[in-house]
């Protein structure tokens, strides 16, 4: 938690795998430590879509980053528990609430659920939907298939920005990306930082 406070950096994405329980705990950890601190601790939570748009059929990575201001436990634990995997057991499909590490690796979601349980959770300008650019993300689109580059475009549509190399900034912020021709929206791109080495005993 000193490395948090201790940071130049003002603002923090703590990213969890289908789950919000990093998130929670930090946040929790943070404020009794640091409780007049300004820094801002956002929920960023990571899932492998059903949609695979490569050659390699490889599954496309997006992030769910929601306002801390309404990011509770109970409204986290309300999307996990609406947003269903492709995962059946006992002839239903599994949520993502119900997932264990068991199943972590396997279980996939349709981008369009994604959209759904949050419409039903918070408010569009209460989240922003980040989709993963790079190799597991949409520039890695098999490029001869109409299939993948018309799945790709659904899910630019649907995403609000993309995390990726800096040198596809410009193609992001075209309006002519889409290969239906339609008018596509210039969107922003964020190049990862290296994240902050972590000392256990610092935490």
């Amino acid at each position: 938690m000193a490395i948090l406070e201790q940071s130049e950096v003002q603002a923090f994405g703590i990213t969890d795998y289908f789950s919000f329980d990093g998130y929670l705990n930090t946040v929790k950890w943070y404020r009794q430590s640091y409780p007049d601190s300004n820094k801002l601790v956002i929920p960023n939570l990571e899932l492998r879509l059903t949609e695979t748009v490569s050659i390699d059929g490889k599954n496309v990575n997006t992030h769910v980053l929601v306002d801390p201001a309404v990011a509770t436990p109970e409204a986290l634990g309300k999307f996990l528990n609406d947003l269903e995997t492709h995962i059946s057991f006992g002839g239903r499909r599994l949520r993502c609430s119900e997932l264990t590490s068991v199943n972590y690796a396997a279980a996939t979601v349709s981008i369009h659920d994604v959209k759904d349980s949050l419409k039903g959770c918070f408010a569009p300008e209460q989240y922003i939907i980040v989709t993963a650019a790079g190799n597991d993300g949409l520039r890695g689109t098999a490029k001869n298939s109409q299939r993948s580059k018309s799945i790709s475009d659904e899910l630019d549509r649907i995403s609000s920005a993309f995390f990726g190399k800096s040198n596809s900034t410009a193609f992001f912020l075209s309006d002519s990306r889409y290969e239906d021709g339609s008018k596509s929206e210039p969107k922003p791109l964020y190049d990862p930082v290296t994240p902050i080495p972590s000392r256990t005993s610092d935490v």
